[in-house]
């Protein structure tokens, strides 16, 4: 049988991040957050930038939102540690990440 995949959820300052799918919810996180300031960090996935202004070379790895592109074309694993990592530059803000398997029920 197939192993399923698992479902990101992220929660920021109580608020649940909302999306169709992991890139969805991974962008949704890093609206929240604030574009600018990510793209401010210094986290990279496989020596590329998180966010970006301007269209990159591998405009496959990027989905284009708000003028930006952010890098969506990585694993929920991947995202799930990304966020992570968001969290330790950003104390600020309480920073909740999951990854959940989809026949679990959803956290309010």
């Amino acid at each position: 049988m197939p192993k399923a995949r698992k479902r990101l959820q992220v929660w920021i300052d109580g608020e649940r991040c909302e999306g169709r799918s992991g890139a969805h919810v991974f962008i949704a996180a890093l609206e929240r957050l604030g574009l600018e300031r990510i793209e401010l960090l210094p986290i990279r996935v496989s020596g590329l930038p998180i966010v970006v202004s301007v269209r990159p070379q591998r405009a496959d790895l990027y989905t284009e939102h708000a003028g930006k592109y952010v890098r969506t074309c990585t694993s929920g694993a991947e995202k799930h540690s990304l966020l992570q990592r968001i969290a330790s530059h950003l104390p600020e803000h309480k920073i909740e990440v999951r990854l959940t398997d989809p026949a679990e029920d959803l956290l309010a």
